[in-house]
């Protein structure tokens, strides 16, 4: 009878750690989850604040260069000259740009690695 109750009794120790293991991987997937959510919720916070950003930006340059082409024009005597020369600079621009995607491509990467780092040491604080 005594290997008959220490039987038991490790199958209901068993069962309890079966019970208690399971319910300690509940909660830590909820915190994977939690964390994940956050981790997500700053990612995106980052990202939109730049791009309200970037459209600020763009909007401004907008107008810039819409000055910037008037008054060439104005300079050459039309209009339509200071709106060429401005094309001409803009394409040179977009040239350059497409030459150096991998340059841009690496450094961006790299940002948001640093980005997810830095909120990753953050939250370790």
């Amino acid at each position: 009878m005594g290997d008959f109750d220490r039987q038991a009794n490790l199958r209901e120790l068993l069962d309890e750690l079966r019970v208690e293991l399971s319910g300690y991987m509940t909660y830590r997937l909820r915190l994977f989850k939690l964390d994940a959510f956050e981790k997500g919720g700053i990612a995106l916070s980052y990202l939109v604040y730049g791009l309200i950003v970037f459209i600020l930006f763009l909007i401004i340059l907008f107008f810039l260069l819409f000055g910037i082409a008037f008054l060439i024009g104005d300079i050459m005597g039309n209009n339509s000259v200071g709106f060429g020369i401005l094309f001409l600079a803009s394409a040179l621009v977009l040239i350059i740009v497409v030459a150096m995607k991998k340059r841009i491509r690496r450094a961006v990467l790299m940002k948001a690695i640093s980005l997810m780092r830095k909120i990753d040491s953050n939250e370790e604080e």
